[in-house]
């Protein structure tokens, strides 16, 4: 909007040569405006800072560079508080060609022939804010990385003690063979040491190389793949703990179980809930795998015929502050973290972490994984 509230002979009637000289020797854009904010005049750096000709920018108001709101917000004609001198301003303005600009103002005024006037003095700084955003990003990415840091030390500490918890179980049977039936019968489960221990050093492996991998890198790498061949060797690794406590794991995950997700973290989640459910489910029980397509997510659920959770526990399962740890059927230890770990690892990937449980029915834990790459599908509801 143009306000044409003056004539060219207020233009010319204002121009001295001095104040000319001073505004166009000015590497800032100098821009002296009457009280409605018509533009009376005008310094070649103003001009190019907003892509204007010297005599397209003459007779134009300065709501003419704001963004709407601040245009509809700014008075007309100013009040006192847009009049006083030395005010400083940080504004978003637009330029001839639409494009938006950064700008520094500093404001003053000037009398001539006793009639006020308002003189801008305006710094584009635009590559400024760049940089203050660059190094925002750069603190954020350090913080997440931080943040990664403390989960991977978290989760590695987590999973290895469970598996390495059941290989000092099986040292133990070799050490005292006379309370397992005799030395015969201990040499039947070199097998299953051979196993575990085989097992254990390919969990520690795949734990470091993706600890590697995050520590080195700021985001996570998710891609398109199939979760079944992931869950079917995450569920390979806890054959031997369910013989021992003689509970059935069924894998129901369907063959073309497509998402985007990171595998490493996902195969985290997956080995924490899998072990959470054996660790509550006492013998004789089942513990099933199943994943579900819908045209946005991937659902996979865990579920187990366990001890299951009061609404008290339930409440305060993924809270840092409140979690517990609670011996298993078996007595298994814990240290209550790996689930909050869970929730963390599926939210990063775009997902959500859900669990339905009851006293004495079971429990059962269901996370979500995007199909596509989030900013093509629709929003998780």
């Amino acid at each position: 909007m143009t306000i044409k509230s003056f004539t060219k002979q207020d233009i010319v009637s204002f121009q001295p040569d001095l104040i000319k000289r001073f505004i166009e020797l000015c590497f800032e854009g100098v821009f002296i405006e009457n009280l409605e904010g018509d533009i009376l005049e005008c310094n070649d750096s103003g001009c190019k800072m907003f892509g204007y000709t010297k005599e397209e920018m003459l007779g134009k108001n300065i709501r003419d560079f704001l963004m709407e709101e601040d245009a509809i917000n700014l008075p007309k004609p100013l009040t006192e508080d847009h009049l006083t001198d030395n005010k400083y301003l940080e504004k978003i303005n637009k330029r001839k060609d639409g494009s938006l600009i950064y700008i520094e103002i500093k404001i003053n005024h000037i009398f001539i022939n006793k009639k006020k006037y308002r003189i801008a003095f305006i710094r584009d700084i635009s590559e400024k804010k760049k940089l203050e955003e660059e190094r925002l990003k750069t603190m954020k990415m350090l913080l997440e990385r931080n943040r990664t840091k403390n989960l991977i030390i978290s989760t590695i500490s987590h999973d290895l003690l469970n598996y390495f918890g059941n290989l000092k179980n099986l040292v133990d049977i070799f050490d005292s063979p006379d309370e397992y039936g005799g030395l015969d019968r201990v040499t039947s489960f070199i097998p299953l040491l051979k196993k575990s221990a085989y097992d254990s050093y390919d969990l520690l492996n795949s734990l470091l190389n993706w600890a590697h991998e995050h520590i080195h890198q700021p985001t996570f790498a998710p891609k398109q793949q199939n979760l079944k061949p992931i869950a079917t060797t995450t569920l390979q690794l806890f054959t031997d703990r369910a013989k021992q406590k003689k509970i059935q794991l069924n894998n129901l995950s369907s063959e073309n179980a497509w998402a985007w997700f990171d595998s490493h973290m996902i195969s985290s989640v997956l080995r924490n809930l899998i072990s959470n459910a054996l660790k509550f489910t006492p013998s004789g029980g089942s513990i099933t795998l199943q994943t579900e397509c819908t045209p946005d997510y991937l659902n996979c659920s865990i579920r187990d015929t366990g001890l299951g959770m009061s609404p008290t526990k339930l409440s305060t399962l993924f809270n840092l502050k409140t979690h517990s740890s609670e011996p298993g059927t078996n007595n298994e230890k814990g240290n209550g973290l790996g689930l909050i770990l869970c929730k963390e690892f599926v939210e990063q990937n775009h997902g959500q972490l859900t669990v339905q449980s009851q006293p004495g029915e079971g429990t059962c834990f269901t996370f979500t994984l995007p199909v596509r790459p989030p900013s093509t599908h629709s929003k998780h509801e």
